[in-house]
């Protein structure tokens, strides 16, 4: 499942949901805008990669929901800033591989950068600007997987209103 788009603008922008084998890719170098919903809502459930690439989004709800139920690596790249008006400005799920968050700004009325990786592989959160989760967590990341390995978080500036970060690594690798 593949979309290429510019500017998005709907109840959900974007919402791709792959219930087959392949890869699922979401790439928008436009604004991406859910005035109701999800700014991108993205779902893999029996295939391998879970691949976001875009500018700004903005969600009514989330920002960015990404769950890959499959077998390969989650990744999401926001060069602008990502808003999760009422809830998380990214929420990032993995049960395959690696899962990797790069981002800019990121805002959400919940946590800023949720990230669980449940299986195997790293986690990496890096963030160049401001992260910000009003009510809970500025970014939390955590390996849950006992095969998961490294769990890196690189970040400039980070506010939340429970903890700034949040961390735990179950896997074998550094923290």
């Amino acid at each position: 499942l593949t979309i290429n788009t510019a500017t998005v603008t709907g109840g959900n922008g974007i919402v791709a949901l792959n219930y087959g084998t392949g890869d699922t890719s979401v790439t928008s170098t436009g604004p991406v805008t859910g005035t109701s919903g999800y700014g991108i809502y993205a779902r893999a459930n029996n295939g391998t990669d879970l691949t976001i690439n875009v500018a700004s989004v903005t969600g009514g709800s989330d920002g960015i929901y990404a769950y890959n139920y499959g077998t390969g690596a989650t990744s999401i790249t926001a060069t602008g800033t990502v808003t999760g008006t009422n809830y998380d400005g990214i929420n990032a799920r993995t049960y395959g591989t690696d899962l990797t968050i790069n981002t800019a700004a990121v805002s959400g009325n919940g946590e800023g950068i949720s990230a669980y990786n449940y299986r195997t592989g790293a986690t990496s959160v890096t963030a160049t600007g401001t992260v910000t989760g009003t009510n809970y967590d500025g970014i939390d990341a955590r390996n849950l997987g006992a095969n998961s390995t490294n769990l890196t978080i690189m970040a400039v500036n980070v506010t939340g209103g429970t903890n700034g970060i949040r961390t735990a690594n179950y896997g074998t690798g550094a923290t």
